[in-house]
């Protein structure tokens, strides 16, 4: 038997950035079997949280603007067939009062 050290070909070193935040909860322990997608630790930042309260705003504007453009959408389409009904009523009234003139 041949001594020496056994690493993996896809093994990557993470390095702690105090500037990204602190790290708040480890969720595994060296050596544990994780899968893909597994959390490994929970990063507490101040920024972070602040640009995802900032996001979630964003996204409530977002939302608001639909509805608001929504219900526009549907009063246009609203006074268009009440111009329609109107434009109808308005020909049929013409129609039945037009006078003809017979030639002779």
């Amino acid at each position: 038997m041949v001594p020496g050290t056994l690493k993996l070909a896809n093994e990557q070193y993470v390095y702690f950035d105090a500037e990204k935040g602190e790290i708040e909860k480890f969720h595994v322990t060296e050596g544990s079997h994780v899968q893909q997608g597994t959390p490994l630790l929970h990063i507490k930042s101040d920024s972070m949280e602040l640009e995802q309260e900032q996001n979630q705003l964003e996204k409530k504007s977002s939302y608001l603007q639909i509805d608001s453009l929504s219900k526009q959408i549907s009063n246009l389409n609203k006074n268009k067939r009440l111009r329609k009904r109107n434009e109808q009523a308005r020909s049929k009234r013409t129609n039945r009062f037009r006078t003809y003139t017979v030639k002779s």
